[in-house]
C-alpha cells in the first residue's frame, strides 16, 4: 500500500514474510505487476490488488479461543511450526465483516488468512493477458452470428446453434477457471447472444402472425387442392397448390411426401423440384440433400420416367418402392418376350397381382396402335371371362412409357417340361389336365372368346392341382371386327390348318391345337415338325398326324380316337366344343379305372 510516497506491505504480506523468515529487504516490488517474497511471487493487477481464490466460508480454517488457549486448554504444540493469526473471527466486539462470494459476512480476519492461503500455495486468480484479445473476439464472433446467421436459420436451429455457441464459451471459461485460476469476462458476449436471438426470435414471430393473418385462407384451401389432387395422382397439379403454401413444418413433410410420390411414379426431375422447393427454407430437412443428389444423377441419366438401364422398374436410384397405377411394385417375377413381369401389391385391398408390362418406347411410332391393341386385348378378353381353370385379370392401364395388365399371381409351372420325355406325366393325369382346359376352352368360347395360342407354355398347373389358362394375348372376339383375316397369329408348331391360312376361326381351332398339346404330353413329342417354318406350315395343313402308338405302344387305344378326331385337318370333323372333348377324355379316364 502507498503512503506519502512510500509503499508499505499489508498485513497478509507482512505475516508471510515473517513466516517464511524472509527480511524485508528481500521482499521485491515489480509496480504493476506483482511482489516476489523470498521465492515467492504473487501477481498483482496495476493496483497492486490481488484476486482471492475463497477456500470455503466462513470457519474453512480452525479457530480456537483466546480463552482457551491463555487458559492452557490448549496445549502449545498446537501451534508449533504453524502461521498463527490472532484477531477477531465471529461478528462481535466490533469485528468488521464483509460480503464475498462465498459467505455474505466474512470477517477480515478470515479474509487475511485466504489471502495468506493463496500466496503460499500460489493458487491465484489472474486475467491472462490475452484475455482482452479473447473476449473481444468471441464478441465480434456472436455478433457475425447474429446479424448473418440467425434470420436464415429457422427458430429452432437457431436457438439449438445459439445454445451450442453459449454453451462452448462458458465451458472454455469453467475450464480456464477450474485449471489455470484464469478469469474472462462472460457478461458481454452472453448478453449480446441472448438479446440478439430474442430480438429475432421475436421479429420472426410477428411476421409470421402478420402473413399468417393474411394468406391463412388462401394457404389452407391451396393446401387442400394440393392434398386432393395428391390423392387422386395428379401430382403436378399438387405441386402447382403446394408451392403457394408458405413452407412451414407441416407443409415441409406433405411436400416431402410428394416428392416420394414423383420417385414411385419414375419422375425423378419433378421429385428433384419438390426437394429444392423444400430446401430454399430447409436445406437439412430430413434427408433430402441425398434425394436431391439421387435424383439429380437419375434425371441425368435420363433413366427417370422409364425404367433403369437393367430394363427393370426396380432402381437402385430411389429407396421407395415404384408404382405402376395404383400398385406398389415388390419384386422381379421374370421376363417375356413383351416385357417384364412383377410381383405387385393392390394397398387398398394388399392383394398381391402378378404385373406384366410392355415397354411402349421401344415400338416404332406406326406400329405402336397395333402392338398396343394386341397388348390390351389380353386383359380385354381373359378380364370378361369368370372360370377356376382360366387366369383372372383384374385391372390393365398405360402409365408414361409402360403398358400393363394385372392379374392373379400363379405360383406355378407351365407344361413344357412336362411334355419332355423324361417328365411325362401318367396317362391318367394327363386326360385330367386336358380335360380341365377344354372345359375352359368351352367356357370361354361360349362368351365369343377365341385363344388362338394353346401351347404348353401357356397352361400352368398350380401346386395344388389347379389348372389355369393363360395368355390371351392373341385371342379374338368373334364378336368384334378388330381383329381381321388374313392376320396369322400364334405359334406355328399349334395352329391349326386354318390359322396358318388366315382364314377365319373359331373355337374349333383352340381344339386343334389343344390336341397337338394332348399328342405332346402323352409322347414327348410334338405330332408336326418340319425343318423351317414354311414345311411346318405344309405339314400341318397337306400331311396327316403320326399314330402316337408308334412313339408309345402302352397307351390306351381310346386316347388315339381323341387325338385322331382333335387333329382333323377339316374343322367341321373335328370335335364342335371344347365339352365334347371333354366328355370322351372322361370316358378314357373310366376306362383306365375299371
Amino acid at each position: 500500500m502507498e503512503y506519502l510516497d512510500r509503499f508499505y506491505p499489508s498485513f497478509a504480506l507482512r505475516a508471510l514474510s515473517a513466516y517464511l523468515d524472509v527480511a524485508p529487504g528481500d521482499v521485491h516490488v515489480v509496480l504493476g505487476k506483482g511482489v516476489k517474497i523470498g521465492e515467492q511471487w504473487v501477481p498483482t493487477d496495476r493496483h497492486m490488488r490481488t484476486r482471492i481464490s475463497f477456500s470455503g466460508p466462513a470457519g474453512s480454517f480452525k479457530a480456537f479461543s483466546a480463552h482457551h488457549v491463555l487458559g492452557g486448554k490448549i496445549p502449545p504444540s498446537t501451534f508449533r511450526g504453524k502461521l498463527v493469526l490472532v484477531g477477531p473471527t465471529i461478528a462481535i466486539a466490533g469485528a468488521v465483516t464483509n460480503e464475498t462470494p462465498v459467505d455474505p459476512a466474512m470477517t477480515r480476519m478470515e479474509i487475511t488468512v485466504n489471502v495468506i492461503q493463496n500466496m503460499l500455495s500460489q493458487s491465484f486468480l489472474t486475467v491472462p493477458r490475452w484475455a482482452p484479445a479473447v473476449e473481444l473476439s468471441v464478441i465480434l464472433l456472436v455478433g457475425v452470428f447474429v446479424v448473418l446467421a440467425l434470420p436464415w436459420l429457422g427458430t429452432k436451429w437457431s436457438g439449438i446453434a445459439a445454445g451450442t455457441i453459449l454453451a462452448s464459451y462458458l465451458g472454455f471459461v469453467v475450464i480456464a477457471y477450474a485449471s489455470k485460476g484464469y478469469v474472462l469476462t462472460v457478461v458481454h458476449p452472453t448478453l449480446m447472444l441472448v438479446l440478439g436471438f430474442t430480438f429475432i426470435a421475436a421479429k420472426r414471430a410477428l411476421l409470421a402472425e402478420r402473413v399468417a393473418g393474411v394468406d391463412s385462407g388462401a394457404s389452407e384451401t391451396n393446401r387442400m387442392l394440393g392434398l386432393t389432387f395428391q390423392g387422386q395422382g395428379m401430382l403436378e397439379l399438387a405441386f402447382d397448390k403446394f408451392k403457394a403454401c408458405p413452407v412451414d413444418d407441416g407443409m415441409k413433410d406433405l411436400l416431402y411426401s410428394l416428392g416420394q410420390d414423383f420417385e414411385r411414379k419414375r419422375m425423378p426431375t419433378k421429385a428433384l423440384s419438390v426437394y429444392q422447393h423444400i430446401a430454399t427454407k430447409d436445406k437439412s430437412y430430413k434427408d433430402i440433400e441425398q434425394r436431391m443428389k439421387r435424383m439429380s444423377a437419375a434425371a441425368a441419366s435420363e433413366t427417370g420416367g422409364k425404367q433403369s438401364s437393367s430394363g427393370s422398374l426396380l432402381s437402385s436410384s430411389t429407396d421407395v418402392k415404384p408404382t405402376l397405377g395404383r400398385y406398389e411394385i415388390v419384386k422381379e417375377l421374370g421376363r417375356g418376350a413383351m416385357g417384364i413381369v412383377y410381383l405387385g401389391k393392390d394397398p387398398k385391398i394388399h392383394r398381391s397381382v402378378a404385373i406384366k408390362t410392355m415397354r411402349l418406347d421401344e415400338v416404332d411410332a406406326d406400329e405402336l396402335p397395333d402392338v398396343k391393341m394386341r397388348f390390351f386385348r389380353e386383359a380385354e378378353s381373359a378380364g370378361k371371362l369368370s372360370h377356376p381353370n382360366i387366369v383372372t385379370i383384374f385391372d390393365a392401364g398405360e402409365e408414361q412409357d409402360l403398358a400393363y395388365i394385372a392379374m392373379e399371381v400363379l405360383d406355378g409351372v407351365d407344361l413344357k417340361d412336362l411334355c419332355k420325355k423324361k417328365n411325362l406325366l401318367p396317362v391318367k393325369r394327363t386326360m385330367e389336365i386336358v380335360t380341365k382346359i377344354s372345359e375352359a376352352l368351352d367356357y370361354a368360347h361360349s362368351q365369343n372368346v377365341v385363344h388362338r395360342d394353346i401351347k404348353p407354355a401357356n397352361i400352368m398347373v398350380m401346386p395344388d392341382g389347379t389348372v389355369k389358362v393363360t395368355d390371351f394375348g392373341s385371342a379374338k372376339i368373334t364378336t368384334s371386327a378388330k381383329t381381321q383375316t388374313g392376320i396369322v397369329l400364334g405359334t406355328p408348331s399349334y395352329m391349326s390348318p386354318e390359322q396358318l391360312s388366315g382364314t377365319k376361326v373359331d373355337g374349333r381351332s383352340d381344339l386343334f391345337s389343344l390336341g397337338v398339346v394332348l399328342f405332346e404330353m402323352l409322347t414327348g413329342e410334338r405330332p408336326f415338325q418340319g425343318e423351317s417354318v414354311a414345311t411346318l406350315m405344309y405339314v400341318i395343313a397337306n400331311q396327316p398326324h403320326p399314330s402316337p402308338y408308334e412313339l408309345r405302344p402302352d397307351l390306351p387305344k381310346t386316347v388315339g380316337a381323341v387325338i385322331d378326331r382333335a387333329l382333323q385337318k377339316d374343322a367341321a370333323k373335328r370335335y364342335q366344343r371344347g365339352l365334347e372333348m371333354a366328355q370322351d377324355l372322361r370316358a378314357v379316364m373310366q376306362s383306365l379305372t375299371s
